[in-house]
């Protein structure tokens, strides 16, 4: 990881070339390896067509960080992500995580479609957690199923 601080436009650009970007404002770092895992509740979506047609793509990509400043500390990251098929730019606050169980784990538990491999520069898509049964049966679930997802990457598609 390099230590780079980018400004909003810098980000924007990142946006434009890589279809998006994880970045800790603190650190100035964007990780290279692990995998990126959104946490529940501070997701936000936008068109990005629209976004880039009034020329509001900085101001939106400012107006989060500003929104959300006070969740990021030294191991927290803000990411983007174009969706190609809906257009769609989504932002989060996103964790960085080395173990591909864990972040599996943690992207069901945290209600995500995906998490992201950065090494790999792949979404791992990941199933809606359980809704019935106990917290343990829950958990239980979610684990297993982690562990499923992350051996089926890692021996079925690498």
């Amino acid at each position: 990881m390099q230590n780079v601080f980018l400004t909003t436009e810098d980000l924007a650009e990142l946006i434009a070339t890589n279809s998006g970007f994880t970045y800790n404002p603190i650190t100035g770092t964007q990780p290279n390896s692990g995998y990126m895992v959104s946490i529940r509740g501070y997701e936000l979506s936008e068109n990005y067509q629209d976004l880039l047609d009034s020329l509001k793509i900085e101001e939106f990509i400012d107006n989060y960080i500003q929104d959300h400043a006070d969740k990021i500390l030294d191991t927290f990251y803000y990411g983007a992500w174009l969706d190609d098929c809906s257009g769609l730019l989504f932002m989060d606050v996103s964790v960085n995580v080395k173990d591909i169980e864990t972040a599996c784990y943690l992207g069901i538990c945290n209600d995500q479609r995906a998490i992201y491999d950065l090494k790999n520069r792949r979404s791992i898509n990941l199933p809606t957690p359980q809704r019935s049964g106990t917290e343990t049966q829950n958990n239980t679930y979610n684990y297993m199923t982690a562990k499923k997802i992350a051996h089926n990457y890692l021996y079925n598609n690498n």
